[in-house]
């Protein structure tokens, strides 16, 4: 090689060696300068709190810088103030292993032990935190009291966990959740049915709420198929759904009437011919110019406990009871007092269908993190026992709330954010292996004699206490109707139409310590010349025509009935045939004679009444044994013009 080619070749390895050392310099720099960009785009998300935004950001870095504790650091603050706070912990372990610290390192890593349930774990660095608080110049007063709280939480948790609950706790599955919040669940009497709140893509609104970031709430609704499967959730659509949030809050026992959430007050829908109605503001002695979101109907529907942030409360959020009047008017509320309600929130309220057992959820200093759900029963003298933690497992570190049970008390299901959920808020349904809680729980239909359903007003009363009336209207499409009662106790229920003659029946369960279950159907008798009703409450001392107390139930109804029509009729005294036929004659017609005489007494006309005895002549059952003789022993009425 000569001199000239060999200067060409040291001039070509020159330019080469140039353009490699400002090609990698052009990388290095585009690479920092890409770390520098999404580093104070990261940063920025994270001054202004947002979380979400932030992590995505910073997720990138770890993965461009993979030693930087900082980034870690902040990772978990991110994952702290999600739904996916459990895994925080991971994420500040990593920067601790790289030896980072700062303010706060301590309270927080505290806080990510606490989340994980490891409570123990979580004292030990807020011990540490206490030392770091004094030493600090930033924090103070504010993080003692978050110290102070985070602490009394994890002692709440450790009490707690000496008397763990021996329940099983399952999520619903994807039918029901999805990575969107679903809470609010309401849950209909038969358990086949579930209204619940959630915030999805498909919403009707189809927008997101910027205030919050999520989408607009709507009620979504599932039933469960032939295996008792829930089958996947459907929006419930117009009219309950708006464009803006509704949520779901109650629905009534007989699954009639649904409790709506929006625009801060209650809302009410009827279902009728398999529709529900356009949703109404309940009154303003429930709504007011507060805040009221949640709410819960008594089984008898005489009551509405629900919870608001109104003036004169204790502070923040209290649960009320309001008490429908005997003009079906709901009366002036009554806040539930001291052992209830605290200087924090209370929400989420639900009576169990026993209608003496009060859930609820609270942020009070004896929850065990966020919210915890509590509960309360009525004592001998009706008065609310101090709140209890429901405890552990059921509780979490997270918001635990919108407790609602089966009414056989062996399920529950309730909100919460768990590791094993789909993301979010999802509903979990626990499982408890306790004493079923006594309940009656009578259902059936209301039919004409021709079998077709007809429309009708049930009246159960406690035949000893005729003050304690429980009302509920049978649905005009089917005649369905649906009601809780106690247990080992004598009722009298009256079934009245408009077009039909009033229809009673005592009923009586003797056992008072079980879930029961009846089904019972009326047949009531049209308002046509020649037809008759039994009256199978009307009582007489043994041999004598003079009505017992006890008889009054019946026979007012029938005053009621007697005093808006315009009906004459026949009253007919029967007997067994025990004794002489002669007396049972006259005994009949003088038993017959004095429900005449009553219902003269209170405003019927002696000209639209007849009496007559038949004596034992027209027995409907047989005189062989007590029973068939009970039955034998009645006041009919006839209509005979």
């Amino acid at each position: 090689m000569n001199l000239f080619q060999l200067v060409l070749v040291r001039q070509y390895v020159f330019i080469i060696a140039i353009s490699f050392f400002l090609l990698n310099s052009h990388k290095t720099y585009s690479q920092n300068f890409q770390i520098k960009n999404i580093q104070y785009r990261a940063d920025d998300y994270f001054r202004a709190s947002l979380f979400d935004l932030a992590l995505r950001d910073y997720k990138k870095l770890d993965s461009l810088v993979p030693e930087n504790a900082e980034i870690k650091y902040k990772i978990g603050i991110c994952l702290l103030n999600s739904v996916e706070k459990t895994k925080a912990l991971d994420w500040f372990l990593k920067a601790q292993n790289l030896n980072f610290t700062t303010d706060g390192f301590s309270f927080n890593l505290a806080k990510a032990y606490h989340v994980n349930s490891q409570f123990q774990k979580a004292l030990e660095f807020l011990q540490l935190a206490k030392i770091k608080n004094q030493d600090s110049m930033t924090t103070g007063k504010f993080r003692k009291i978050q110290i102070d709280q985070l602490e009394r939480h994890c002692f709440n948790a450790l009490r707690l966990s000496k008397f763990k609950n021996n329940v099983k706790i399952t999520n619903l599955g994807s039918t029901i959740n999805s990575k969107y919040p679903e809470y609010s669940p309401v849950l209909f009497t038969d358990e086949n049915k579930l209204i619940f709140t959630s915030c999805r893509p498909n919403n009707i609104g189809k927008t997101i709420d910027i205030r919050t970031n999520r989408y607009y709430e709507d009620l979504w609704q599932s039933v469960k198929n032939d295996s008792s499967q829930w089958q996947i959730a459907t929006n419930m659509g117009f009219p309950i759904n708006t464009e803006g949030h509704d949520a779901s809050a109650a629905v009534s026992f007989d699954g009639r009437t649904l409790l709506v959430y929006r625009n801060e007050n209650l809302y009410f829908s009827e279902y009728t011919n398999k529709l529900w109605a356009l949703p109404a503001l309940l009154p303003k002695t429930i709504n007011s110019e507060a805040w009221e979101s949640c709410a819960s109907i008594s089984s008898d529907g005489q009551q509405i406990y629900f919870s608001s942030n109104k003036k004169g409360g204790f502070g923040g959020k209290d649960i009320y009871v309001c008490n429908k009047q005997k003009d079906g008017t709901w009366g002036k509320p009554f806040n539930l007092g001291k052992e209830i309600n605290s200087t924090f929130d209370e929400e989420a309220p639900f009576i169990h269908p026993n209608r003496r057992t009060l859930y609820f959820s609270s942020d009070r200093p004896e929850s065990i993190g966020g919210y915890d759900i509590f509960f309360s029963s009525l004592d001998t003298n009706n008065k609310w026992t101090s709140a209890i933690n429901i405890g552990v497992p059921i509780n979490s570190p997270e918001d635990d709330i919108d407790f609602v049970w089966s009414a056989d008390g062996r399920r529950a299901y309730f909100s919460s954010i768990r590791p094993e959920g789909f993301g979010a808020e999802d509903i979990y349904m626990l499982e408890w292996n306790v004493k079923e809680k006594p309940l009656l729980i009578i259902s059936g239909n209301t039919i004409d004699k021709s079998n077709k359903p007809i429309k009708a007003i049930l009246k159960f009363t406690e035949l000893y206490d005729k003050e304690k009336v429980i009302n509920t209207v049978s649905a005009q499409e089917d005649g369905a109707y649906k009601v809780a009662l106690n247990p080992g106790k004598r009722y009298v229920v009256e079934v009245l139409s408009e077009k039909h003659l009033p229809y009673s029946e005592q009923i009586y369960v003797e056992d008072d310590s079980a879930f029961l279950k009846k089904t019972i159907q009326f047949m009531l008798q049209p308002l046509e010349l020649g037809e008759k009703s039994i009256l199978r409450n009307i009582y007489f001392d043994s041999g004598k025509a003079i009505l017992k107390p006890e008889s009054l139930i019946e026979l007012q109804s029938w005053v009621v009935f007697l005093n808006a029509s315009k009906l004459k009729i026949k009253i007919i005294g029967h007997t067994d045939n025990v004794g002489d036929k002669a007396y049972n004659l006259s005994l009949s017609k003088d038993r017959a004679a004095s429900v005449a005489n009553f219902f003269t007494k209170n405003g019927i006309a002696s000209q639209r009444l007849q009496i007559e005895g038949l004596g034992d002549s027209s027995p409907v059952e047989s005189n062989e044994n007590e029973l068939g003789r009970q039955f034998n022993r009645r006041i009919e009425i006839e209509v005979i013009q």
